[in-house]
């Protein structure tokens, strides 16, 4: 996945499994599956891995090579991926609308209880997500 940012990606698991053919290294089963949406999403991914799901077969492993790379010099690897999460959250503690002058003392601040809620998910010092 990735043209311009990790285009080199499909190379180096091409190249890595030549490598370990002509090595002569047993080596199992390998499907590439080239996706290169870039950052659109991958909207149309599903419905291929559902279509090619036969010819793809049982998966033992996946190996995401969609990471960036800080120069074309050498291979970069990346240990971990963060993932993406996305949600709505509204917090609501009036009715209507007030002045600040008339409530703005007595009425909690909406941004503070936002930071309170996801602090309950994850410390906003270390990162670290509460189980």
């Amino acid at each position: 996945r990735g043209g311009a940012d990790d285009g080199y990606s499909l190379f180096a698991a091409v190249i890595s499994i030549v490598a370990l053919q002509k090595n002569n290294i047993p080596h199992s089963r390998c499907v590439i599956t080239i996706e290169a949406a870039e950052e659109s999403g991958s909207g149309d991914l599903p419905y291929y891995i559902e279509k090619l799901k036969g010819p793809i077969g049982d998966v033992d492993l996946i190996i995401c090579l969609d990471s960036g790379a800080l120069n074309y010099d050498q291979l970069w690897l990346t240990a971990s991926l963060r993932g993406v999460a996305s949600g709505v959250l509204k917090v609501r503690v009036l009715k209507d609308g007030m002045h600040s002058g008339i409530a703005g003392g007595v009425v909690p601040d909406t941004f503070r209880i936002a930071r309170h809620l996801l602090n309950r998910i994850e410390d906003p010092i270390t990162g670290e997500l509460d189980r």
